[in-house]
This record gives structure tokens, sequence and C-alpha cells, in this order.
């Protein structure tokens, strides 16, 4: 599993549990499960531009004719699908406590 995987994987198991985390600390009761259906969804949608951006950053750095070129963008790879993943689970977070405080 290559790092693009992972912070697939992360992005799609962890929205899920942010939504719930985030409900449930809102003390949303009974309709945590349906925040948790609503983090799956955003996992969902997390996981294909997460893997989208590590995927082409990641194509990007292997086509480079020229070592020195491709180390910017191979940092980039590092990180940049990390910090989208954990952007995705904070804003799934927020927009949960946000949908529980404004709808229940």
């Amino acid at each position: 599993m290559n790092l693009a995987d992972l912070m697939t994987v992360l992005t799609f198991l962890g929205c899920p549990v942010a939504a719930g985390l985030a409900a449930a600390s809102e003390k949303a009761g009974w309709f945590t499960i349906l925040f948790i259906a609503f983090g799956a969804a955003m996992g969902f949608a997390g996981r294909y531009c997460v893997g989208r951006l590590a995927y082409l950053l990641l194509f990007a750095c292997c086509k480079q004719s020229r070592a020195w070129l491709s180390a910017p963008l191979f940092a980039a790879y590092m990180f940049a699908p990390m910090i989208a993943a954990l952007g995705m689970m904070g804003l799934t977070s927020e927009l949960t406590s946000w949908l529980v405080r404004h709808i229940l």
C-alpha cells in the first residue's frame, strides 16, 4: 500500500468517525447514526478527491526528466494528501456540529 492508498482509506474511514464524534459531542442522541451516514457520504467524496490529488502528484513526480525536478513534487506527494485528508475530516466534523446545532 502506498501513501496515496493509505490517505484514501484514512479519509474514507475517518470521516464517519469524525461525524459520529461531533454528533455525539453535540448530544444528538439516536440521530448520531444519521450523521454517521452523512460522514460516510462525505468520506466517499473525500476519498475520490484525495486519491485523485495523490495520484496526480505521484505520476507527475515520476514523469520528470531530471531527479532534481521531481524532488518538490515528491515532497508535495508526501504532505498534500495528508493535509487534504485531515482537512476533509475536520470539515466533516465542523459541518456535522453545525448541522446538529441548527437542525436539532
